[in-house]
């Protein structure tokens, strides 16, 4: 599937600092999003997150149809950090980005639409590893580990804690940990984690 319509506008975050991908008016098959297919889809396409192969109306798409969204991305990550694209020249401008992410940025705007990476290959890259996508992952596979695992796991979010955004904490990993006191026999484990968040929140929060 080709989402075709990955720009700022389609994404929404919630309080907890979760990006939820919308805007799928013009996903299409991949089979079907070769330049034949892009063609008639592109007046609906938002211009300055169009890679030049879909501007130019060029064939190369038909081979590599996931291109088209892999250089919106970088379009987006640069809007994100940088503030609305101006022009596509502006696109080899780096300033504003974080420099672990700027191979990964650079890597999304090849010209060649074959030499960019797909969505697997980004989702690998260590520029992506974070803490926060570190911990959110482990809170969803935490029911799934024996007693022992579960405790080692707690321990390593424990000491992430303090490089975690405040948002994060609140709304998701606290919520997660107060779920798996109760109902996953996460055990007093748990409970460390738990009082490290607590210490954070307001009198409003609780």
């Amino acid at each position: 599937l080709c989402h075709l319509n990955v720009c700022i506008t389609s994404v929404f975050v919630d309080r907890a600092g979760d990006w939820k991908l919308g805007g799928m008016e013009l996903a299409t098959d991949k089979d079907k999003a070769g330049a034949s297919g892009l063609k008639l889809l592109q007046p609906l396409m938002v211009r300055r997150f169009m890679p030049p192969e879909v501007v130019r109306d060029n064939s190369q798409a038909d081979r590599v149809p996931h291109s088209v969204d892999v250089w919106s991305l970088g379009c987006l990550m640069r809007e994100v950090y940088v503030g609305e694209l101006t022009s596509p020249e502006a696109l080899k401008d780096t300033a504003g980005l974080p420099k672990a992410l700027i191979p990964v940025y650079q890597s999304t705007l090849k010209s060649n639409p074959a030499n960019r990476p797909t969505g697997k290959d980004l989702s690998c890259s260590p520029a992506l590893e974070t803490d926060g996508v570190w911990v959110t992952n482990a809170m969803g596979e935490l029911s799934l580990k024996d007693a022992s695992e579960k405790q080692a796991l707690l321990e390593q979010i424990h000491g992430k804690i303090e490089r975690l955004p405040f948002p994060l904490l609140r709304f998701k990993i606290l919520p997660e940990l107060l779920k798996a006191l109760e109902f996953g026999g996460a055990g007093t484990a748990a409970m460390a984690p738990i009082l490290k968040i607590g210490q954070k929140l307001s009198g409003e929060d609780f």
